[in-house]
């Protein structure tokens, strides 16, 4: 008859008692909870944000024209002496080497009340930051540069000198209504900017060297 004579195995982990099973029961019942809750609570944001966002569209639907030019006007001017304060610090070499090519610039606009145009506008870009021009819309007629500034991104020098151009300028239109325009040149040339108008309209533009 073989006896076995090895030692008996004995569990370092002894099995849960019936008050550790609750115990751990119990937390895992309150984590399930507090995921519930907070799936709870972040659907309520979702949907208090959305109607907000909402709210706060129709409000702007009923903001005088007048009132939504003039503070789109005050941001174009606080960008124009934005761009002018980092022209005169940059290098004059980076500005000289990244200045926006002077030209013929076309494309197409694209308006809030679907009244898409093709654009053509003359652009000369001093070395002092400021822009001149003149150009003519595909409806509206033509038009003048009556204030404009450009400047490489980042003013300073270095590396953040190299990152493109920014543009910001007025545009005055025969018809007698204007035009404020901010853009960013992209690395290809183009000029990709949004604009606003005296007349309630607003929308985008992207113009590139004829």
């Amino acid at each position: 008859m073989y006896i076995d004579s090895s030692p008996a195995v004995v569990s370092a982990f002894p099995p849960p008692s019936a008050t550790d099973r609750a115990f751990h029961d119990g937390l895992w019942a309150g984590r399930l909870e507090g995921l519930t809750v907070g799936g709870v609570a972040y659907y309520l944001y979702k949907d208090n944000a959305k109607r907000t966002a909402e709210y706060n569209d129709e409000d702007e639907e009923d903001v005088d024209n007048g009132e939504a030019y003039e503070r789109e006007l005050a941001e174009t001017r606080a960008l124009m002496q934005e761009l002018q304060k980092e022209h005169d610090q940059t290098d004059p070499l980076v500005n000289a080497i990244h200045k926006p090519a002077d030209g013929r610039y076309v494309g197409s606009s694209a308006e809030d009340d679907d009244g898409d145009q093709p654009v053509a506008v003359h652009l000369e870009f001093k070395e002092d930051g400021t822009v001149q021009g003149w150009g003519n819309d595909g409806v509206d007629g033509r038009y003048v540069l009556k204030d404009g500034v450009w400047s490489t991104t980042g003013g300073g020098g270095g590396l953040a000198g190299l990152l493109g151009a920014r543009v910001a300028w007025i545009e005055q239109y025969d018809e007698g209504f204007q035009v404020a325009l901010r853009g960013q040149v992209l690395a290809d040339g183009t000029i990709r900017a949004l604009w606003a108008s005296t007349v309630g309209v607003s929308g985008s533009v992207d113009l590139a060297r004829d």
